[in-house]
């Protein structure tokens, strides 16, 4: 009992990360002091491969302070002389920093060591200071959306309300301030991967000036800008109505609730402290049964209904990573998500991955980009603005966002940006999440844009 007990605890410690255990000394109070007070110094740990790769961790309060208005700032750099771990050192080179936007269920990019599956240890390995933000939903507690009330989260669960993409886009602002100040860069790239890239275009709409000298999209938006259709556009004086009908809980399904679900939660993250086990997390009322055959029927009625062929299936599931590669293979439609029976990731690597994603998305969010829908340039909502943006532009678009090579065509509605350094990439064969932490990744994605950047500081 004693050693299943060790093992559980180890477990959730890998599950929800961060266990700050390094050799050298690092004062929090001092690093408060350094950077000011508004935010907090977590810690700091070392990749287990090379001690010179140092993860630095900041935290700030976020108004109007619920139990969940908080951002983390990580910073992953090389260091070969700071033995102490003083954080906030200046980057060994100001022109070779890099800001990260995760995408929607966030936090999981933290998840691998491997310089090679991992974008944030892969630049920091090749020289560069590289910055990723912690959404405010990285904190939501995970939990079914009825347990909130349950458990006395209901003003909490309403404050995300206001979780807009304008109030995140200053969160971001806020890191990126942090990271220029540390670093000693007055620019910085700025990466975003999936709905990232959205963050990052709506970031550029307002501070591309002031805070950017190049943008690269992983499979996340901002190449081809949508046409105008007079008849899908609504005014704002709907979109004050329908956010207000939204805080009320009185707007009509999908938007009756405040968060969206990422689903497949409990299975994916049992999978994660368990792989390779027998059982499997359902949500069937004997959900701690073993019913890998119910999966099995579940799947194959999920492709029917999509139109696929349950024939493709392989053998029935053996394990719960059988069972999560398969969903992983096949939630989006046939390896889009990520092709991991086409050999460009593996189920041990998207379990780390997937397995510690946030559960939840304000709702705002979509609701928001509902309205920017038959809209070139939204005028009441400024985050498709980027009409004026004449930044460096790299694109990296998969199966999903892609597909055989489509988003190469320039779209009806012209570029996103009048940029003339545009760069343009399909990933044949790639799954969405397999941009970022595939196997084939380091060679076709992040040594892509490590060159790219280069050729621009």
């Amino acid at each position: 009992m004693k050693k299943q007990r060790s093992i559980l605890c180890i477990a959730v410690a890998f599950i929800f990360i961060l266990p700050f255990l390094v050799s050298c000394s690092s004062s929090t109070e001092n690093a408060v002091a350094q950077q000011g007070v508004a935010w907090q110094y977590k810690g700091v740990s070392m990749n287990e491969n090379d001690p010179t790769l140092r993860h630095y961790v900041w935290e700030m309060a976020r108004p109007p302070y619920g139990r969940w208005d908080k951002i983390q700032l990580h910073r992953y750099v090389k260091e070969t002389a700071n033995a102490d771990c003083i954080p906030g050192k200046p980057a060994a080179d100001p022109l070779k920093v890099l800001f990260f936007n995760p995408g929607t269920w966030d936090r999981a990019i933290h998840a691998t060591q491997d310089t090679a599956t991992s974008q944030q240890w892969y630049f920091a390995a090749n020289g560069y200071d590289f910055y990723a933000i912690d959404f405010r939903t990285a904190f939501v507690t995970t939990m079914d959306y009825d347990q909130y009330a349950t458990y006395g989260y209901t003003s909490d669960l309403a404050g995300t309300a206001d979780w807009t993409y304008g109030l995140f886009r200053e969160d971001i602002k806020l890191c990126v301030d942090l990271a220029k100040q540390m670093s000693g860069a007055s620019k910085v790239f700025m990466s975003g991967f999936s709905r990232g890239g959205t963050h990052m275009m709506a970031y550029a709409a307002k501070y591309w000036q002031t805070d950017l000298k190049g943008m690269i999209s992983l499979d996340g938006g901002g190449l081809w800008r949508t046409v105008d259709n007079p008849a899908t556009q609504k005014s704002k004086a709907a979109f004050d109505t329908a956010v207000a009908a939204f805080k009320a809980g009185t707007l009509a399904a999908p938007y009756n609730i405040f968060l969206t679900d990422a689903t497949g939660t409990e299975r994916t993250r049992f999978g994660g402290m368990f792989p390779y086990s027998k059982n499997t997390v359902t949500r069937a009322p004997d959900n701690t049964t073993s019913s890998l055959q119910t999966d099995v029927a579940f799947l194959k009625g999920y492709f029917t209904s999509a139109g696929l062929n349950p024939t493709d299936i392989p053998a029935p599931p053996q394990t719960i990573s059988d069972v999560l590669a398969y969903t992983y293979y096949w939630g989006w439609g046939k390896g889009l998500l990520t092709n991991i029976y086409g050999g460009f990731s593996t189920i041990d690597v998207q379990i780390k991955y997937q397995s510690i994603l946030s559960r939840w998305w304000p709702n705002i969010q979509y609701l928001e980009s509902s309205y920017l829908t038959g809209y070139a340039n939204n005028p009441y909502l400024d985050y498709q603005n980027t009409t004026d943006v004449t930044l460096p532009f790299i694109f990296f678009g998969t199966e999903r966002s892609c597909a055989g090579g489509s988003c190469l065509t320039p779209g009806p509605g012209g570029p996103m940006t009048k940029s003339t350094d545009v760069t343009k990439i399909y990933l044949q064969g790639y799954g969405h999440v397999d941009t970022i932490i595939g196997s084939k990744s380091a060679t076709d994605v992040k040594a892509v844009e490590l060159n790219w950047m280069n050729a621009r500081l």
